[in-house]
């Protein structure tokens, strides 16, 4: 049996990320983008940024430009993101989001000199391979400013189901537990890391509910958790939220 090049498999899987379903969207028939559809980045990331709506903003991975587009229609000019998918490039055109470009995550971090004050890994270090990831931490640090953030979304090892989001994407190389992902970017020269839970968020009656029947539900886990440890578990959701600031060199 010949064995294929690691290449040959990933490059197909990325090449047809939109068609096979992953990228959660499909062409044409998907009304516009409406900025308050987007909960999440509305809830979680936006309080997150600077207030300065000319700071430098890379999202590495962006697929199909979805946070792009909310960080324009929060008032942010200079922003950019890439990614290796044709397919996620070209539905983010179809979108009218012009800042969406095709290439490798180092092809962007490659280009000018201008420092970058946020950069964006949302649900990406997990389709890396370690060696892959502590280099473009290293790249990433070189680019961002003094006290420069970084924000990060990945499939989370310790959820109660996390094994969904980690195999739930054969590009998917690791998951990342609250410690781990500390000691990966703490080595890396980051500071300042802080881990979220990913749970529910309210906006209505639902999602009220929703929030509800999970604090509710994980609370024996939590309390299982802390009878064989010591200590409550930091989140059991199947993603993490994880920031983090880069000193200077």
């Amino acid at each position: 049996m010949t064995m294929v090049p690691e290449e040959s498999w990933k490059s197909k899987l990325y090449a047809s990320y939109v068609s096979s379903g992953q990228a959660g969207r499909k062409s044409a028939q998907i009304r516009p983008f409406v900025a308050e559809d987007f909960i999440y980045f509305n809830k979680k990331i936006r309080p997150l940024l600077p207030e300065n709506k000319k700071a430098r903003i890379l999202d590495l991975g962006c697929g199909h430009g979805g946070l792009i587009y909310c960080l324009k229609q929060w008032g942010y000019q200079n922003v950019v993101g890439i990614d290796t998918s044709h397919q996620q490039v070209e539905l983010a055109r179809e979108y009218g989001i012009e800042e969406v470009v095709h290439g490798d995550l180092f092809d962007l971090l490659a280009g000018g000199v201008e420092p970058v004050q946020v950069v964006f890994l949302m649900d990406v270090i997990e389709h890396l391979t370690r060696q892959e990831l502590f280099d473009l931490l290293s790249v990433i640090r070189t680019r961002m400013s003094r006290d420069g953030l970084l924000v990060m979304h990945m499939p989370n090892a310790g959820g109660i189901f996390g094994n969904s989001v980690r195999y739930g994407d054969m590009t998917h190389e690791q998951a990342f537990t609250d410690q781990s992902i500390q000691q990966c970017l703490k080595a890396n020269g980051f500071t300042d890391v802080r881990v979220f839970e990913d749970k529910p968020i309210p906006h209505g009656i639902a999602s009220l509910i929703r929030l509800i029947v999970w604090e509710i539900g994980t609370f024996p886990i939590r309390l299982l958790y802390a009878a064989e440890s010591g200590g409550f578990p930091k989140a059991l959701s199947q993603n993490l939220l994880v920031t983090a600031v880069s000193r200077s060199l």
